[in-house]
């Protein structure tokens, strides 16, 4: 009787779950110490754009279950794919109103840019969303000051790296005038950003057309549905950054200015550390 083969064992997954759930332990640390912890792009290479968006996953479900909830999305860098922006979500607690102070305990190497924010009055729900619904649902729009907050040591390029630390966003700061849409076209609307410390100009980035943010939150808005569901009403679409992106030392003040729809700051301020605190690296 001829032998027959062995069956083939199944793929064993386990280093896989084990290799993401390091790396989305590395972000959830260093946001908690408010310190970068090391690159995680060896961890995620293996398992590509997929294993970098479970590892976000990861965190997002964390979040939850500890009681935060997603009240934004936000467009990141283009993914080399298709061109088109990858999302990020914003919980609740890291939206904040025009002139807030940014504790440094919530914050690890902070960067400042301006964007624009659309704020829906009536929901999204669908993955094909086009500019018309995007248009129909937005109740307003106002300026918004994005702060950065990329959790690992890497040099920020690595895109399993951005995809798996939620696009490199910690908080976004919305103005305080809103505006109606159909008040402030995007191609009237320069956008500029500026650092202060002491009231004095620090860094500055040049003026830039706001057109792009339409584009970003389109493709936030559709990504996003895809992988965690409708947008409510009353949650913010960031358009990703419109301007040179700027370090935000402690102590000092940024400051978004978008033309007609006014400006919004917030300013970088001290926290007591906590010592002997160092980001885990095991699972």
């Amino acid at each position: 009787m001829e032998q027959q083969p062995p069956q083939m064992r199944p793929w064993d997954e386990a280093p896989k779950f084990a290799a993401l759930a390091k790396a989305a332990n590395i972000l959830y640390n260093a946001q908690l110490a408010s310190r970068p912890g090391p690159p995680i792009a060896d961890l995620l290479s293996p398992y590509g754009i997929e294993g970098a968006d479970e590892a976000r996953m990861l965190n997002l479900r964390r979040g939850q279950a500890e009681g935060r909830r997603v009240a934004g999305r936000i467009a990141g860098k283009a993914r080399a794919a298709d061109g088109l922006p990858e999302f990020g979500y914003l919980f609740a607690d890291t939206i904040h109103a025009d002139g807030a102070t940014l504790p440094g305990d919530q914050l690890t190497r902070p960067q400042v840019a301006a964007s624009i924010g659309f704020v829906l009055g009536t929901p999204l729900e669908h993955a094909d969303t086009t500019p018309a619904e995007l248009f129909a649902a937005t109740a307003y729009v106002v300026p918004v000051l994005l702060v950065l907050s990329s959790r690992t040591r890497g040099d920020g390029g690595d895109p399993l790296e951005h995809v798996a630390d939620n696009t490199g966003y910690g908080h976004v700061v919305l103005g305080s005038h809103p505006v109606r849409l159909a008040d402030a076209p995007l191609h009237t609307i320069q956008a500029g950003i500026q650092v202060l410390a002491d009231g004095a100009p620090l860094t500055a980035g040049p003026s830039r057309d706001a057109v792009p943010a339409l584009l970003g939150a389109m493709a936030a808005i559709r990504r996003s549905i895809k992988a965690i569901g409708p947008v409510a009403a009353g949650e913010v679409v960031v358009g990703g950054p419109l301007t040179d992106v700027l370090e935000l030392p402690l102590g000092a003040t940024a400051n978004a200015a978008l033309g007609p729809l006014g400006s919004v700051g917030s300013t970088h301020v001290a926290a007591a550390e906590i010592e002997g605190f160092e980001p885990l690296v095991t699972v």
